[in-house]
């Protein structure tokens, strides 16, 4: 994401990776998070009751060893399969715990609430489109998703407090296309 502040470009690139098992065990996670040049790496492996984390940011490595949360939580592929069966049951409220970490080790709870359906162009396929309110118990920031019918996320959208953000699935061609305008931050639209 790139932003811009009084003609000052800033990219900002976030990225995460969590591997699991088919049966929804956690096995690890890898994320990433760049401003401005400085890079924080983080890596969790999770052995038995316990997650080993792992942090560098420039310098040396911080290892840490937390407790595995003792609330159930699921794993991003098994939130996938529960949100999409419970979709297609017809639910309008579905809840769940997870982690997330970008938010630490700790369980976070989601409630999403369907709010309506429209057809829409999906990478050049007209589908029908959900879109699902969004809040969590961590974070106080109500966002809006969108899935196909099918439980392929095909974006979101949230007001951050400086500003919309909104990501929206698209070819790679067009992800890669230059913009013509990056956005000012705190600046009314």
């Amino acid at each position: 994401m790139t932003l811009s502040r009084g003609g000052m470009e800033i990219t900002i690139v976030v990225s995460s990776s969590f591997l699991e098992t088919a049966e929804g065990k956690p096995i690890s996670v890898d994320s990433s998070q760049e401003a401005m040049g400085m890079v924080q790496e983080t890596k969790w492996i999770f052995i038995g009751d316990s997650i080993e984390m792992t942090t560098v940011a420039g310098g040396a490595p911080v290892v840490k060893t937390v407790a595995n949360p003792k609330a159930p939580w699921l794993t991003p592929q098994a939130v996938k399969r529960m949100f999409t069966k419970k979709m297609n049951e017809n639910l309008h409220d579905i809840t769940y715990q997870t982690m997330t970490p970008e938010l630490g080790p700790g369980v976070i709870t989601v409630v999403m609430t369907k709010k309506g359906e429209s057809k829409q162009d999906v990478l050049g396929e007209e589908k029908v489109v959900i879109s699902w309110e969004t809040v969590n118990d961590k974070l106080p920031v109500v966002g809006t998703e969108f899935y196909t019918t099918e439980g392929q996320s095909i974006g979101s959208k949230m007001n951050a407090g400086f500003g919309a953000i909104e990501n929206k699935i698209m070819t790679k061609h067009e992800a890669l296309s230059p913009v013509n305008e990056v956005p000012e931050l705190m600046v009314s639209l």
